[in-house]
């Protein structure tokens, strides 16, 4: 079950897309938003097993926090649903540890209307001062309204107590540096006036629930959906691109014999395989909504060129693994940041050119005025501002969509706004021709390497392949060849491999020391061989594939206590043989269970009593004093806790664990000094 942040009507808005500005000295126009500037927000409920709920939020994904919800009692003070500020103070610093912004979200579906309107009609300043010092206080870094229809109503709230309201908090919280944003449906737009739409620093569009458990049978987000809203809000209230964030679903609505809401984790434990998917019709009848991973990745390409960021309702109830919509949406982000981050070339008024990712931009403005009046320019969506004024020739950035073709249109108009000169441009742009991560950011080891997820660069860049192309026609385009993997948690494999070929993968190594990697293959034949290089040098050996008796069952193939030294570096899976299907590759610390006396270890290190059920301890012994780093790594190789970091003295050291401060599971305790590395196995019970 899910509680959804908005409330449960809605009216249907469908316009017709509308070219939107007229602007003085328009020379290029492009429809994408600086990734800089983009944003991934996620609502975070303070309901459930909150605050330890912001620990199972990857936060390198998002961008900022929203805690919903706090809502005034009768003198103005603001709670949260829980009503423990130190579980507040938890989110908030574990999020700014990693960069991530924190707003604390009014309001939300069943909000206490009439206590709003009578704090706003009895002291509207000291009501606002009060949500401010709240701010502050808590070191929040905004406030976001969630205000909705169902209070904002002309009764119990008039769109004039409303935009009063608004009008005087934007006030408040920008004198403190503080964000304010909203989140808005478009059924209830018309009681929020355009003044009161102008003030929020970026509007959170929920598009969804147009269908619901209070309406009957319906796709409650469709993609159309979200194209309709941002055309609304952008033509009839006013708001530019940059200012909105297209709202995204983590959960659906079944109707049959009972109607109910399930967040998209449930979806993949009662109906796995259906991840693709943006419907099920169960076996026991009735039929199921929700977005998929496609959905949810076309609305991020959406959210990217028609709009400034995307918003989530909400990240605990998102899947895990490779079903993670989180980690789709990060995907497409992150892809189209490392596409549109080169420069590329135009030279007006050369038409049908091509261009390669990495070249200079030329545009040459001529003017037919005799009188030598000075050119102002906008590039709408580029490097320049409006009204900057420069003469030709002029070199500049494009900032465009990647890789495709484009027709542009360069319009000079002089200082009164006449038009000089114009010119048409077409260009293709070419892929650059360098391997580069897949997902545009180096694979983070200890992790897990996803075989298909090789370098980008094409045949003889990224990877090398000996068949024309991709023989499975799964995944991605080119010549390797991918196909649907049927393995535990796998989603796709590489198959048809061959000897002489190889995968290319940009990897970050986060500490040196010793490595485990752990091969998942499968073999339907006779058995194979392959090797693993580091930056060219064969650190594994020759791997051995024997048959599993099935091109789909798997098995681990592990080479233990491999070296490896920290910092960004290049891993390729070379084809000794080939012969075989491969799914992913873990690279683990080595757990070194005994050990020979040394600088760090005199006796076996452990962990007692291990599982951890109330509170263990870590032993280890020291022959100097120095420096001493320990970890806490999950089963998929991700850092989760840095237990100590700080100097140690000789002879035997003890560190205590708590069992509730992880999840249950089992993880690798590493301990790190100067020279040396041991991993200890830990199992929270």
């Amino acid at each position: 079950m899910v509680n959804t942040c908005c409330s449960f009507n809605f009216k249907k808005t469908m316009l017709n897309k509308i070219l939107v500005g007229l602007i003085v000295g328009f020379v290029l126009f492009s429809k994408t938003v600086s990734n800089a500037q983009f944003k991934v927000i996620g609502y975070l409920p303070s309901w459930g097993n909150y605050p330890n709920t912001i620990n199972a939020v990857d936060l390198t994904k998002v961008t900022h926090i929203n805690i919903a919800f706090a809502n005034p009692n009768a003198t103005g003070d603001l709670a949260t649903s829980n009503g423990t500020l130190a579980n507040l103070a938890t989110v908030v610093t574990t999020a700014h540890a990693q960069n991530v912004k924190v707003l604390m979200s009014l309001g939300g579906a069943g909000a206490p209307g009439i206590t709003y309107r009578n704090l706003i009609n009895a002291d509207l300043s000291g009501f606002v001062a009060k949500i401010v010092q709240y701010a502050v206080d808590n070191n929040l870094d905004g406030i976001d309204v969630d205000i909705e229809g169902d209070v904002l109503n002309g009764t119990t709230l008039t769109s004039v107590q409303y935009e009063n309201f608004i009008t005087s908090l934007e006030v408040g919280l920008h004198a403190q540096n503080k964000l304010m944003t909203a989140a808005l449906a478009t059924w209830f737009a018309t009681r929020v006036t355009n003044i009161a739409a102008s003030k929020f620093d970026f509007i959170n569009l929920m598009s969804y629930d147009a269908y619901g458990t209070w309406t009957g049978p319906g796709q409650h987000a469709p993609y159309s959906f979200a194209v309709s809203d941002l055309t609304y809000w952008q033509v009839t209230k006013g708001i530019p691109a940059a200012k909105l964030t297209v709202g995204v679903p983590f959960y659906g609505y079944y109707w049959g014999s009972s109607s109910s809401s399930y967040t998209f984790a449930d979806i993949q434990i009662n109906y796995p395989g259906t991840q693709n998917q943006d419907q099920k019709i169960p076996t026991t009848g009735g039929v199921l909504y929700y977005n998929g991973i496609p959905t949810i990745k076309q609305k991020t390409v959406l959210a990217i060129e028609q709009a400034g960021g995307i918003m989530i309702w909400q990240l605990v109830g998102d899947a895990t693994g490779a079903n993670s919509l989180l980690l789709a949406i990060d995907e497409v982000v992150v892809g189209h940041a490392a596409n549109i981050s080169p420069t590329v070339s135009i030279s007006a008024p050369l038409a049908s050119t091509v261009y390669t990712e990495g070249d200079t931009v030329q545009l040459e403005i001529n003017t037919a005025d005799s009188d030598g009046t000075i050119m102002r320019v906008e590039y709408y969506a580029g490097t320049f501002k409006i009204g900057e004024v420069f003469a030709a020739p002029y070199t500049m950035k494009w900032v465009g969509a990647g890789p495709g073709s484009y027709s542009l249109t360069a319009v000079v108009m002089d200082n009164i706004g006449k038009t000089v000169t114009s010119s048409a441009v077409a260009i293709t742009v070419n892929a650059a021709t360098l391997s580069s991560p897949f997902s545009g950011t180096p694979i983070s080891i200890p992790g897990k390497v996803e075989v298909e997820n090789f370098n980008l660069g094409g045949n003889n860049i990224g990877y090398y392949d000996l068949t024309s192309t991709n023989l499975g026609g799964f995944y991605r385009t080119g010549r390797v060849d991918i196909e649907e993997c049927l393995d535990n948690g796998g989603t796709y494999d590489v198959g048809w491999t061959d000897a002489g070929e190889w995968l290319e993968y940009s990897v970050n190594i986060t500490t040196s020391g010793k490595y485990d990697f752990q091969s998942r293959v499968a073999n339907g034949s006779t058995s194979g061989t392959f090797h693993i290089e580091i930056d060219g040098i064969d650190v594994t050996g020759v791997i051995a594939v024997n048959t599993t008796n099935g091109w789909q069952k798997w098995q681990t193939v592990t080479t233990s206590n491999i070296q490896l030294y920290q910092g960004l570096r290049k891993m390729k899976i070379v084809m000794n043989t080939g012969g075989f299907n491969m799914n992913y590759v873990s690279v683990l610390p080595t757990i070194i269970s005994s050990v020979s006396k040394t600088e760090l270890t005199k006796n076996n290190n452990f962990v007692f009593p291990n599982p951890v059920v109330q509170s263990s301890s870590i032993h280890f012994y020291l022959q100097h004093s120095e420096k001493v780093k320990i970890m806490m790594y999950d089963s998929m190789g991700k850092l989760v806790s840095i237990l100590a970091d700080e100097p140690m003295s000789s002879g035997e050291n003890e560190i205590e664990i708590q069992r509730g401060e992880l999840p249950k599971g089992i993880y690798t305790c590493k301990i790190v000094t100067y020279n040396e590395i041991v991993g200890i196995k830990v199992i929270m019970d």
